[in-house]
């Protein structure tokens, strides 16, 4: 098993960044890989999996969505506010 790890906004000020770049650039960076398939998604990552899972699921081998959040297609830029983290979750019996 290989692990890449990328900077998901770099190079990018806080008006550009958007899931579905951050998931484009994480394409890119499968592809220039030669990546046909992979594993995606904790915290941020989660959101970018989710969004690559609706554009390319041919590509995607599996998801865990761990510390993560849904928003669909429209989602809001990314803050670390937005997202609430590990912190915010509960348990389903609490």
């Amino acid at each position: 098993m290989r692990v890449i790890q990328t900077d998901a906004a770099a190079g990018r000020g806080p008006a550009e960044v958007s899931v579905e770049a951050m998931a484009s650039d994480a394409l890119a960076v499968m592809d220039a890989e030669e990546i046909e398939r992979f594993h995606l998604g904790h915290s941020l990552g989660g959101v970018i999996a989710q969004e690559i899972a609706l554009r390319a699921p041919q590509r995607v081998q599996s998801l865990a969505l761990m510390c993560t959040f849904a928003r669909g297609r429209q989602g809001a830029r990314i803050t670390w506010a937005a997202r609430g983290g590990c912190e915010g979750a509960r348990s389903s019996s609490s």
